[in-house]
């Protein structure tokens, strides 16, 4: 019987509440309408800006046209209109770490960092796919699929040359001054010689336009960094000539190339567009067929090899330098990059692909 003497109590007191509020709620508005009345511009604003939300709410044409005056950042939902060159760029699909695994088929180099990946972009193209730094324009890795068809693709007569990415803001890009009067290349991470296509459908017309295109997205800005001069001519061009020769002989690789910045207190840009220089360069070749891989770690500097002598040599070795001297183990590199490399392989295979006695079924055999 207390127990309902209690409740009853309790709504009583409930609906007097209820009561002082409603006498305040009420009251506020009569002391807002009063002001409106008095403040007719202020009454104008408040009407036309729920006009204004309605229609955007309920007309796609309308919306549209509002969103195409917002300024937006890379990976909004809205799409800029007002970049430097009056082109809209939408980002959005780009902010997706997935959406080009075809390049990438045990999955993209993973790494717990938010921040990282909120100033990036994850770009796909014909032949390949990479992580791109908007802000230090350069990609920090890319990753491709080579085979043995692609080396025997038909050859374009084609010139190419550096060129912007369609897609991407010129602002979140290189320019052709930044190297102008430097010691540095724009080395292509994707190597445009990668690109080709064999044993596809269509006439030979159809192919060679697919050959094209996917060298021609190989000279992106976005698919360059700067590299030294005398590496990009010696030791680095002898690596990608071994990873075409491994491709011919093993039938497929999976390669990924990127960026290492290992000595931050010395890290310093390029050009107007101030582009970051890597301290290193990396190479992972894997031959998926039988989880055998060979890891690079090369620095970026002048290096006397067996083959090209540079004039003033940062490093060198007895006898000349091969590509065999800059050998890592896998787990040395994922140590450095801070990235975890084919996530999704299966951890029993991942073993055998990780592990450096994996690295006799396609390490170099120089004499």
């Amino acid at each position: 019987m207390k127990f309902i003497v209690d409740l009853f109590l309790f709504f009583i007191y409930a609906i007097k509440k209820i009561r002082v509020n409603m006498k305040k709620i009420k009251d506020y508005f009569n002391n807002l309408f009063i002001k409106l009345k008095k403040n007719k511009y202020l009454l104008i604003v408040i009407v036309v800006s729920i006009i204004g939300i309605f229609f955007y709410k309920t007309n796609s044409s309308f919306q549209q046209f509002v969103d195409k005056i917002v300024k937006a950042r890379a990976g909004s939902n809205a799409v800029s209109s007002l970049n430097e060159d009056g082109k809209e760029y939408n980002l959005t699909a780009m902010k997706d770490k997935n959406n080009c695994t075809k390049h990438s088929p045990w999955g993209v180099p993973f790494r717990d960092d938010p921040e990282l990946f909120e100033k990036s972009l994850f770009l796909c193209n014909s032949l390949y796919a990479s992580m791109y730094l908007t802000e230090f324009k350069v990609p920090l890795w890319t990753s491709e699929v080579v085979t043995k068809n692609s080396q025997l693709s038909p050859k374009t007569q084609k010139t190419f040359s550096f060129e912007p990415n369609p897609e991407i803001p010129p602002n979140y890009q290189m320019n052709y001054i930044d190297y102008a009067n430097s010691e540095y290349y724009p080395a292509k991470m994707a190597a445009s010689e990668n690109m080709g296509f064999y044993d596809e459908y269509g006439t030979d017309d159809d192919i060679m336009n697919k050959i094209e295109k996917a060298k021609e997205e190989s000279y992106y800005f976005t698919n360059t960094a700067p590299q030294n001069k005398d590496l990009n001519r010696g030791i680095w061009k002898e690596l990608e000539d071994y990873v075409r020769q491994q491709a011919v002989l093993k039938g497929q690789l999976f390669v990924t190339t990127g960026l290492l910045f290992l000595e931050k207190e010395k890290t310093k840009t390029l050009g107007p567009s101030q582009i970051l220089i890597p301290s290193h360069f990396y190479k992972i070749v894997t031959d998926n067929a039988k989880n055998g891989t060979v890891v690079f770690i090369i620095p970026n500097v002048s290096i006397d090899s067996q083959n090209y002598k540079s004039s003033n040599p940062s490093l060198t070795c007895p006898g000349g330098c091969t590509i065999n001297n800059f050998v890592v183990t896998f787990k040395e590199l994922e140590k450095l990059t801070n990235f975890r490399f084919y996530p999704w392989l299966d951890s029993i295979y991942a073993v055998q692909v990780k592990l450096d006695p994996g690295q006799v079924y396609i390490k170099p055999n120089y004499k």
